[in-house]
């Protein structure tokens, strides 16, 4: 065997893995054929009966590519494609379905044969070759249990009279538990403590590096008595899927930061871990330029836990030293990840003054799979309007994620600088927001946060999900959903305001949908708009728009929902429907005669504001919140609080 892979074929028909620029496909049905791939990309095919053929794909190698998600053959209509909810990673325990869309028509002489390569094994797996002669296409729990561990590409090949004529690929990872696991957790494991915290165990075979801002980089860094002075050195001790554990001592300094990180930790109970050694508040993270940490979207990185540390732009903060208006890095982000992932865990972090705090973003849809953020801080994240300088500016920003679960958290004034601060080219736009997820993630819950204050919305929920439980208070609107079947419930919308004092900057919208399969809208007040646009409706129902995903069927519930002192135009209601085709039900919804109800409700106590749920200032209170010291939990300081507040001021009298 002088290359890669050498293959020999007989008595069915095989498509060999892409070699750089080099497609090998046919109908390999004689024997003594044998394709070598080297290294390089050179094939080489002895064939005595002549039945291979060779052909060149286009100079970028598009089929070529080897990361996560689904690539289809260079054909101008490829007949087959794996559906685009086929997840990127499999426990090889959970119940998995892999459908592949074909044509509706089927030629007589069509078929399509699956395979499966495994990248470990360099072969292709043994008892996985089905073979199917109509619609529909799909991978049983047999054959997708044949798979072995590791990263394994799925190829399905259209044939016409015996020929393959095109190829759809998919890569899986598959990561099966070992035989004594039998506690597999959809998301990063850990034990909580007495206040709700993640107290993540160190593995057995793992260890612990620590980092002091008085010590020494000639130091083994392995006990708290002798840590490395350095991010970086501390970084470079920790071992590639061990769980290893990078402590930083609390109430240090540090300045720089972590640079590309490339670390995964050993599974979902023990990831490696960024985190804390000592008594005392958050470590300080004081970057200079080049952000927290970065990834590569080459590569996988799995498992990682970030945990009680606080990072700050410094050149970006007009409150330290560092910073200077002439010369500020617009562009630095906290968190950049590219990589393919699964199972990211922060949790009680406070970011501040980045472009964007955290950045999870992927090409495939499902590119990184079960993200957990809870209980951290992310405000004041700004950037310059012009794109040339910054661009746009969120607390938040994720697409191609898969299983993102954002909870308790406190995202405060993002996606712009205040006026008093002075940052050139800082302010409100109707691009920069809170938390911004894209139409490409999937899964996705934000419950019980705090989100205030956001350039424009507090949440742009564009693919669907879950938000429950959330507190959206002084954002130009409150939050929006589309797509995919999504429930809203249980939020409070308080003091919707206005984008800025120029034309056009009129806002003041609660809750709105794009086009959606079916959204469950209930229990959540809004109440005392700010906003002076008079169409900005409490809950509105949006129309088709240019940037709408199609969905099957535009259908919205709302019920039991209440609005107060929402004003409108001309006295309309404050629940408004702009698209006439939505199938659209209402049922038991409150409104004030200032939002347009027919009747003044007896509710409990009517002046309740955010002030006085907040207990005299609520500007106060989100800086005792952003304050919080670091392992500890204050449930007056946490949004369920004032919205219970508020809620039980707009109840109504018996």
């Amino acid at each position: 065997m002088r290359g890669w892979f050498r293959y020999p074929v007989n008595a069915m028909t095989w498509l060999l893995p892409t070699a750089a620029v080099l497609l090998v496909v046919g109908a390999l049905t004689a024997a003594n054929v044998v394709i070598e791939i080297e290294r390089g990309g050179q094939v080489t095919v002895t064939d005595p009966d002549n039945r291979v053929e060779l052909r060149q794909t286009p100079p970028d190698g598009g089929t070529g590519e080897a990361s996560g998600g689904t690539h289809e053959s260079q054909d101008a209509k490829t007949p087959v494609a794996f559906s685009a909810d086929t997840p990127t990673l499999w426990d090889g325990a959970s119940p998995l379905r892999i459908e592949v869309t074909t044509p509706n028509d089927w030629p007589s002489d069509a078929d399509v044969l699956v395979l499966a390569w495994s990248d470990a094994q360099s072969d292709m797996v043994d008892g996985l070759a089905p073979r199917f002669e109509r619609a529909p296409v799909a991978l049983s729990e047999a054959d997708l249990n044949s798979l072995p561990s590791g990263s394994v590409e799925l190829q399905a090949l259209w044939r016409k009279d015996n020929r393959v004529v095109s190829m759809a690929r998919h890569r899986l990872h598959v990561e099966r538990a070992a035989a004594t696991d039998q506690t597999k957790k959809p998301h990063p494991g850990g034990n909580q403590n007495d206040d709700g915290f993640t107290a993540w165990p160190l593995h057995p075979d793992a260890r612990a590096v620590y980092v002091s801002a008085d010590g020494d980089d000639l130091n083994s860094g392995l006990s708290p008595r002798d840590p490395v002075r350095s991010l970086i050195k501390g970084k470079s001790l920790l071992r590639d899927s061990y769980g290893d554990h990078l402590l930083l001592r609390a109430g240090d300094t540090f300045r720089g930061g972590f640079g590309t990180w490339a670390v995964s930790g050993y599974n979902r109970d023990f990831p490696v871990l960024i985190g804390v050694y000592g008594d005392g508040d958050r470590p300080t993270i004081l970057t200079t330029g080049g952000g927290l940490l970065r990834t590569d979207h080459r590569r996988r990185v799995d498992f990682v836990a970030l945990q009680g540390v606080h990072a700050v732009a410094e050149r970006r903060d007009p409150s330290r030293a560092a910073f200077d208006r002439s010369h500020i890095p617009y562009r630095e982000t906290g968190v950049a990840w590219f990589a393919s992932a699964v199972g990211l865990h922060v949790e009680d972090c406070v970011f501040e003054r980045f472009n964007f705090h955290l950045v999870l973003q992927h090409k495939a849809a499902g590119g990184i799979r079960d993200v957990t953020i809870r209980r951290c801080v992310l405000a004041d994240a700004y950037s310059h309007w012009d794109g040339d300088k910054g661009g746009h500016s969120s607390g938040m920003f994720a697409t191609g994620v898969t299983g993102l679960r954002i909870d308790e958290c406190v995202f405060d004034h993002n996606g712009w600088a205040a006026a008093n601060e002075d940052i050139n080219g800082a302010g409100r736009t109707k691009f920069n927001h809170n938390i911004y997820i894209q139409q490409r993630s999937r899964d996705v819950a934000v419950t019980r946060s705090v989100l205030a204050r956001g350039a424009s919305y507090g949440l742009q929920l564009r693919p669907g999900g879950r938000a429950e439980g959330n507190l959206f208070a002084r954002n130009t609107h409150g939050m929006y959903l589309a797509v995919a079947p999504s429930v809203v419930a249980h939020n409070v919308v308080a003091e919707s305001t206005d984008l800025h004092g120029r034309a056009g900057g009129k806002r003041g919208n609660g809750i709105m949908t794009w086009p959606v399969e079916h959204a469950l809208i209930e229990h959540n007040l809004v109440l005392d708009k700010r906003g002076s646009a008079p169409w900005a409706g409490a809950f509105e129902i949006s129309a088709f728009g240019d940037w709408s995903m199609p969905v099957p069927g535009y259908r919205v519930t709302l019920r039991h929902n209440t609005v107060s002192d929402w004003p409108r135009n001309e006295g309309r209601p404050a629940i408004v429907v702009y698209d006439k085709s939505a199938d659209v039900t209402m049922q038991g919804n409150v409104l004030d005669r200032e939002s347009g109800g027919e009747t003044e409700p007896r509710f409990v106590d009517p002046d309740m504001d955010l002030d006085q749920a907040a207990g005299g200032s609520f500007v106060d209170w989100l800086e005792r919140a952003r304050q919080r010291p670091r392992g500890t939990w204050d449930e007056t300081l946490a949004a369920k609080h004032l919205n219970g507040q508020l809620f039980a001021a707009y109840a109504l009298k018996p």
